[in-house]
């Protein structure tokens, strides 16, 4: 069953109870530019720039694999005149989101997130459902209530490893077991305060839901969000050789018949991407 949406009250209730950071002053200056008619892109290159952190994991991530570039792009001022500013936006979101709930605890899990952020652009760029920049925020926002949870309450941890381990409930329904609320309601009172695009909202609080694709109160985009994360982080399980994926499991089938992906194809597809995240994990 879907869940309700949150009333402002309780919306409310929960950013003062989960401590959910506000929008970093960069990601502000550039969303501004980016509303602009006339976005002053040298001015916004020095802001990125300004950040050593910052720049380097933006340069890291445009020249790898995934954006294909034949030359290696050397300074931010680059970046922006081979990707736009638009692709820039999304790389600073992604960086910053990670900046603001980094927890030495759980570097594995945003490394994961990293990696079906970019399997999920490289995903909607194949199949062409969606935006890559879209696909490419919710496989990064999808799961950052995690974070949030882990730092609110002290025994999330085991609460996380009971939630992995449960293969018929929702994973969330041991959440709200435990602390009354879920990553996923968390997550996307975050995104919203960020000023994400709304079918990212709205894919974040519904994306463990095992009836999301029957809904009919869920946006096609939303849905096309949730499905294309899905692909992503099964691919990821493979790539990396991991156990059983439940989350697969509960909802694997019913993403592929709403992508309209055959076995076949979606085979195909794991083939290509799981050579692209790393050539040596390839099929031979």
């Amino acid at each position: 069953m879907n869940n309700p949406p949150l009333s402002e009250q309780t919306a409310q209730q929960l950013i003062a109870r989960i401590a959910i950071p506000p929008r970093p002053q960069i990601l502000t200056e550039i969303f501004s530019a980016l509303q602009s008619d006339a976005p002053d892109l040298r001015a916004l290159s020095r802001l990125v720039a300004s950040d050593v952190a910052l720049s380097a994991a933006v340069l890291k991530t445009v020249n790898s694999p995934f954006y294909g570039l034949r030359r290696k792009v050397e300074s931010i001022d680059q970046a922006v005149g081979v990707l736009g500013l638009d692709n820039i936006a999304t790389l600073v979101t992604g960086f910053m989101v990670r900046n603001t709930l980094a927890t030495p605890k759980l570097e594995r899990f945003w490394d994961s997130s990293a990696r079906i952020a970019l399997l999920s652009a490289a995903i909607a760029k194949q199949l062409k459902n969606l935006s890559p920049n879209l696909a490419y925020l919710f496989g990064l926002f999808r799961d950052c209530g995690i974070p949030l949870m882990a730092a609110r309450f002290p025994d999330y941890l085991e609460t996380l490893r009971a939630a992995n381990a449960e293969f018929q409930r929702p994973f969330t329904a041991v959440e709200e077991e435990r602390h009354q609320t879920s990553h996923a309601i968390v997550g996307s009172l975050l995104a919203k305060n960020w000023g994400l695009p709304e079918p990212i909202c709205e894919a974040i609080a519904h994306h463990h839901e095992l009836d999301c694709f029957a809904s009919e109160s869920l946006s096609n985009m939303a849905l096309n969000l949730i499905a294309t994360a899905l692909i992503a982080e099964q691919i990821d399980y493979r790539a990396m050789r991991l156990t059983e994926n439940y989350e697969w499991e509960k909802l694997g089938n019913a993403a592929l018949e709403f992508l309209l992906l055959s076995e076949e194809e979606y085979n195909a597809l794991c083939d290509d991407l799981i050579a692209l995240l790393d050539p040596s994990n390839a099929d031979t």
